[in-house]
């Protein structure tokens, strides 16, 4: 392996004097050697942290992404419940009405339209009732207890 001139320069103070030169050459190459290998593992060491950290960042934006979803999700199910309590209400407002104006002398066929339409908000009530429940996630399990 070619030497640097730093190392050439270190190379010929260090030996300077020195009887043993060709056993000194070789444990001096083998020391510059295995410090180029141990750089180089240095740096990948260092890419794989740099990665980790990056990885690290993108699952921290995933996470709060997901609580934001989570967010998301709980205030639909509440505006969702409320249009549902919505609907129950006016349905049994028709309901009261329809009864009200049969005590006072409505007949059926008058009042068939009212009843039609409170019908129809007791079915889309269900549709949407059954919607919610089937896209309402179900509440995750409790965390254990942690040991001691």
């Amino acid at each position: 392996m070619a030497l640097t001139a730093a190392d050439q320069l270190a190379l010929r103070q260090l030996r300077s004097g020195d009887d043993q030169g060709a056993a000194f050459d070789d444990i001096w190459t083998m020391l510059l050697t295995l410090k180029r290998k141990l750089d180089i593992v240095i740096d990948a060491v260092n890419n794989i942290n740099d990665q980790l950290t990056q990885e690290g960042k993108q699952m921290a934006e995933l996470d709060d992404k997901i609580t934001a979803l989570q967010a998301d999700v709980t205030a639909q199910s509440s505006v969702n419940q409320s249009a549902i309590t919505l609907l129950n209400g006016i349905a049994t407002q028709i309901a009261a009405a329809v009864q009200a104006a049969q005590a006072a002398g409505a007949t059926a066929a008058q009042l068939q339209s009212l009843t039609d339409l409170q019908t129809s908000l007791e079915a889309n009530n269900k549709a949407l009732s059954d919607a919610v429940a089937a896209n309402t996630p179900a509440a995750p399990p409790p965390s254990p207890a942690p040991t001691p």
